[in-house]
């Protein structure tokens, strides 16, 4: 693979150091010759910030609902796709709550502590990577870096946190290690603006570690990582005034993996074993499971103009005894492949796969995604691809209207975009459609789950970035209609628009100043939510290997719900010390 990665970033037309690699096609390339709409942020990027929810609500096509600012509930949307149509993978290993309504991640309980990069691929994902990817993924990698470091922070209603990152290597073993935690006295999950008497406060304590112990010469390691978490949540029948609505959320995840490399560098193999076990208490309900996964990939370099990949997954999502719907499973297995071939200015991908599982009939996704260098600062492409979404245990065997007989939603969604870059300027202007069919919904008339119909949801991204001496700005909106092509209607909580403006400013090598403004859009949730916005204020200052941060939130504490009847912060500010040891 080395010839194919080094042939990518010498060719000609791959000329702008702007470029970043997408890894999320199973190839390492530029991004400019990626047919896939991919956003990447490094380390550097985020590293003021502590709540991974925070980094994600920046991406453009994407936005974040909470049910409260302390460990509640997110709900996040890739151009109109949920929680459940959107994958999250932490090194390969894919994270995923097998008890939740949705199948979706508790995306809330994780920080950024241990990680150096986050990408996310927007678009259907199914011929790569199968069932619940038609909204996009989400890759996490985690820290590899020889350096450690801490941080410490105190944010308003007595938040305090820290963190730890640390690594040691002796002969060819390297182990790594990092934990961080985070507890706050917070406020009234539910929007106290509608009580006439105060309610409670919903605290929320967290603690996660993960370890990492790597053989370099046989390219093989496990890895452990926990997350604890307990809450008090919100009770919207009540008014949140009651203090028996304690909630936990318990996950651990095991995985080991081996990657082996042919001398002439045109094969490699990489194998994945993983489970990931979820325990959650929600009032007086309990959840319980697991997923077992098995994923093997073999890369092949057939020449500087072409490779491949062949890839299989074997997945097994468990409901345990001590969970609601006791002893129930649903089993999957996939294979699939995709091609890559580059013909000069002209680059394309196509990629197939093959999925079965019991809860659904067999399933082809496919992906066909073409692109031609312009010149050395433009780039067109375009992408069309197919996925679908499972229903999940929790659809088909809860008592609260679970149905076995549910059938799978179906995705189609296309892309087209044209993207501009210098040495101090990118912009790029992206038109996409989505369709799903036989969408799960929930029927309030007859308490159960079933297959609604048809869904649409289309739009416009556009993004820039202008970099000077010392200043940086960049700019992002997402117009958007999803809606239910047989009603008419909006979809919930899916605003027409939303933007995301930003400015940096370098005062010199140890002064950081930052500057951004987000609105939100009216959108749909149980009646019309008005439009909002907020500004933020932040600062970094550096002297030796120590950082400080402080950042003031909602600068003019403006009163708004994400989701009806949930509370949010008003003005709030986070300090923090970062420092190398």
């Amino acid at each position: 693979m080395k010839r194919l990665y080094l042939f990518l970033y010498i060719y000609p037309v791959i000329l702008s150091a702007q470029t970043f690699t997408v890894l999320g096609d199973r190839l390492v390339l530029p991004s400019d010759r990626s047919t896939s709409s991919s956003v990447v942020i490094e380390k550097n990027d985020f590293a003021h910030r502590t709540n991974l929810q925070e980094v994600l609500k920046d991406i453009s096509g994407m936005n974040i609902v909470e049910n409260g600012p302390y460990g509640g509930t997110s709900t996040y949307f890739i151009r109109g796709f949920g929680r459940g149509q959107v994958k999250v993978f932490l090194d390969g290993v894919e994270l995923t709550d097998p008890t939740d309504i949705d199948r979706g991640l508790q995306l809330q309980h994780f920080s950024v502590t241990g990680l150096k990069r986050i990408e996310v691929l927007k678009g259907s994902q199914g011929a790569l990577y199968g069932a619940d990817a038609s909204g996009g993924v989400i890759l996490l990698t985690s820290d590899d870096s020889d350096s450690s470091n801490m941080y410490a922070g105190i944010a308003s209603n007595e938040t305090w946190s820290g963190g730890l990152y640390t690594q040691a290597r002796q002969d060819d073993w390297r182990i790594r290690f990092n934990g961080d935690f985070v507890t706050t006295e917070g406020i009234s999950a539910y929007n106290e603006n509608r009580l006439s008497t105060s309610a409670e406060k919903d605290f929320y304590k967290r603690n996660a570690l993960n370890l990492n112990v790597n053989n370099i010469k046989y390219k093989s390691g496990l890895s452990i990582k926990v997350i604890s978490a307990k809450q008090d949540i919100d009770n919207s029948f009540t008014g949140d005034v009651i203090n028996n609505d304690l909630s936990r959320y318990d996950h651990r995840i095991y995985s080991a993996f081996t990657e082996q490399e042919s001398d002439s560098g045109q094969l490699k193999l990489k194998a994945t074993i993983a489970r990931s076990e979820i325990e959650r208490i929600v009032q007086t309900n309990n959840f319980e499971g697991h997923i077992d996964q098995v994923h093997l990939e073999l890369s092949w370099l057939a020449s500087e103009k072409s490779s491949s990949v062949l890839f299989s997954d074997l997945s097994k999502d468990y409901a345990t005894t001590s969970s609601e719907f006791k002893d129930k499973e649903q089993e999957s297995i996939a294979l699939g492949g995709t091609h890559y071939l580059s013909l000069g200015k002209f680059f394309s991908d196509q990629s197939v796969r093959l999925d079965k599982a019991q809860a659904y009939s067999s399933r082809i996704s496919g992906r066909l995604g073409v692109g031609y260098n312009i010149d050395e600062k433009m780039t067109v492409k375009s992408q069309v691809a197919t996925g679908f979404k499972t229903p999940t245990l929790y659809q088909r065997f809860s008592n609260f209207g679970g149905r076995e007989d549910l059938k799978a939603t179906t995705t189609e969604s296309g892309q087209v975009s044209i993207s501009y870059n210098s040495k101090s300027s990118q912009s790029e202007v992206i038109v996409f459609s989505n369709n799903a069919n036989n969408l799960i919904d929930y029927n309030q008339a007859n308490s159960s789950y079933l297959n609604l119909g048809e869904t649409k949801a289309y739009g416009v991204e556009l993004t820039s970035r202008q970099d000077y001496q010392r200043l940086s700005l960049t700019e992002s909106i997402t117009w958007m209609r999803a809606r239910n092509k047989t009603t008419g209607a909006d979809l919930e909580r899916r605003p027409r628009w939303f933007s995301n403006l930003g400015a940096l400013y370098k005062f010199n090598d140890s002064y950081e100043f930052r500057l951004s403004h987000q609105a939100v859009s009216k959108r749909n949730d149980q009646g019309k939510l008005p439009y909002y916005d907020l500004y933020n204020l932040g600062m970094s200052y550096s002297f030796g290997d120590k950082t400080i941060d402080f950042d003031l939130n909602n600068l003019f504490g403006r009163e708004y719900e994400s989701v009806r009847f949930y509370g949010t912060l008003g003005r709030n500010f986070k300090l923090q010390l970062r420092w190398s040891l």
